[in-house]
């Protein structure tokens, strides 16, 4: 069973607040700041959980989700939206590329812990 988690976002600062909270959580965290990033390192070592931004420089992160999700080797991996954007088109965009979960920032420790719990079945 996997034993990390990939975050991905463009902006590193946020990528470092998320590693921040979940070195507390005791997480081994990997980070990729681009969707090309993303995908060579959710295929090469598939995290536990992955937490995805919508807005990469490369692509967006609806097309990282649909890629990962279309893909017998990475199809199981939970994975997170995370956006700025709350309106109910991103949701259900979402949920049509097969996210497991939707969060809009800023997210707060507590949001992180329970998609931990739930990634490990807890």
């Amino acid at each position: 069973m996997p034993n990390h988690i990939l975050i991905v976002d463009d902006d590193v600062a946020n990528i470092d607040l998320f590693k921040v909270m979940f070195r507390t959580l005791n997480v081994e965290v990997q980070s990729a700041t681009t969707g090309g990033e993303a995908l060579e390192q959710a295929q090469a070592d598939p995290p536990l959980l992955l937490f995805l931004d919508l807005m990469l420089p490369d692509m967006t992160g609806f097309e990282v989700c649909a890629r990962l999700k279309g893909d017998p080797a990475t199809a199981r991996i939970q994975i997170a939206m995370l956006t700025g954007r709350s309106d109910e088109a991103a949701r259900q965009k979402a949920q049509e590329v097969g996210a497991d979960h939707f969060l809009v920032k800023p997210v707060t420790r507590a949001d992180l812990k329970a998609l931990l719990d739930s990634a490990l079945g807890a």
